[in-house]
């Protein structure tokens, strides 16, 4: 439990130095879209995109896991 919490911690101020370091304003493009935001900000926006992309990818597996263990049960 403590090394989950030191490893949040760690990760935590990694993405505070990031996002101080890089809060510069950049324009992102896509389509007819044009949105001007800090680099840091539109990177983390992405990254959470892809994760909760991810997951929606999984869940049916996980999903069809859980059930048929159940139903073993």
């Amino acid at each position: 439990m403590k090394f989950f919490l030191v490893l949040a911690l760690a990760v935590t101020v990694a993405l505070l130095i990031f996002i101080l370091q890089n809060s510069s304003v950049v324009t992102l493009s896509f389509l007819t879209f044009h949105f001007e935001g800090s680099l840091a900000v539109i990177l983390l926006a992405v990254f959470g995109a892809g994760f909760i992309t991810g997951i929606f990818v999984l869940l049916p597996s996980v999903l069809k896991k859980t059930l048929k263990s159940r139903t073993q049960k």
